[in-house]
């Protein structure tokens, strides 16, 4: 099915733009705002803000939806992981966060998800295009902010650090310039709260910050939700092993680029167990990396009904 999808340009568009229909309208009519707790002091700010101006906040969860999917979608175009041009990456993205219900709340994890998505078009390089310095110390003040909405945003430095030794682009110079970001935009916050005397502000939503909210559910959850764990897992594992092998016989380029979308999967995984949010909610960080592999998979022709049947599966077991 996705392999024959991924043969028509215009069937994916068609479905695309009804799986957006759908997004628009889950997002107006049932998207809810998570509550502050738990989570850096910018949230706070920013969730009194759209409790006062409701409408804004839906327009902007639809900007930032849409803003990942073309993120996602110019990514896989430019790292040339399929033969012809497709749609699959926009499709399989609506696809997920409208059967997975991540569009019912709007929470820091989306402002991370965005993140993500813009970290990783923002550092692919063009063949021939040298490493830019000013790239890496960007991204650390993006991530540093992001990690004021939400901390578990800070687990991207791992993988910008894994994606540079990965591509060969780094340098210990390099690193020390990505978190020297970081730290210029942690440094900015202090002196901001320093000098309006209200450090103690600062230090209490630093003290409430709380993590590891699956472990914290893990006597709670339903044997569904360790099966849907469990069997997504072993799915991507399966799937990721299938693409190595798909792309071994491409270019160097090509496997590189296909190693740092593995990298970016392990990271998500990571950060998802970091996060304050509930185990289905988490589910969307590991969903970015999902998105791409379903992509890739989708321009195989060998077992393509049996990888169908693995997607469907994950796509029922979110759903249920």
């Amino acid at each position: 099915m996705f392999y024959f999808l991924n043969k028509h340009t215009i069937l994916q568009l068609v479905l695309s733009v009804a799986m957006l229909v759908w997004a628009v309208s889950t997002i107006f009519t049932q998207m809810t705002l998570c509550p502050p707790d738990g989570y850096p002091f910018l949230y706070h700010s920013i969730y009194e803000f759209f409790v006062q101006h409701v409408a804004f906040s839906k327009v902007l969860a639809v900007v930032m939806m849409l803003l990942e999917m073309l993120f996602l979608q110019r990514f896989f175009t430019i790292n040339k992981f399929a033969d012809n041009q497709t749609m699959m990456p926009v499709l399989f993205f609506l696809l997920f966060v409208n059967v997975g219900g991540f569009l019912k709340v709007f929470s820091p994890i989306n402002f991370t998800v965005l993140l993500t998505t813009f970290i990783l078009l923002y550092n692919t390089r063009d063949d021939n295009e040298k490493p830019v310095k000013n790239r890496v110390f960007v991204s650390g003040i993006i991530i540093g902010v992001g990690s004021l909405i939400d901390s578990c945003a800070l687990g991207l430095l791992l993988y910008l650090i894994f994606s540079l030794i990965a591509n060969r682009f780094s340098s210990f110079k390099e690193v020390m310039i990505l978190l020297a970001g970081i730290l210029l935009c942690y440094i900015y916050v202090f002196t901001c709260f320093f000098l309006s005397d209200t450090l103690p502000a600062l230090h209490e939503s630093v003290r409430h910050l709380t993590f590891f909210g699956i472990i914290a559910q893990a006597k709670s959850l339903r044997i569904l939700d360790w099966a849907c764990m469990g069997f997504m897992l072993l799915s991507t594992i399966y799937i990721m092993g299938f693409l190595k092998i798909h792309y071994d016989s491409r270019l160097i380029v090509l496997r590189k680029r296909y190693m740092t979308t593995l990298l970016l999967w392990l990271v998500l995984l990571i950060m998802e167990f970091f996060t304050p949010v509930d185990f289905h909610s988490g589910l969307i960080l590991p969903c970015v990396s999902v998105v791409l592999f379903g992509s890739m998979l989708s321009d195989v022709k060998k077992r393509f009904i049996f990888h169908d049947v693995i997607i469907v599966a994950m796509l029922a077991l979110l759903c249920l």
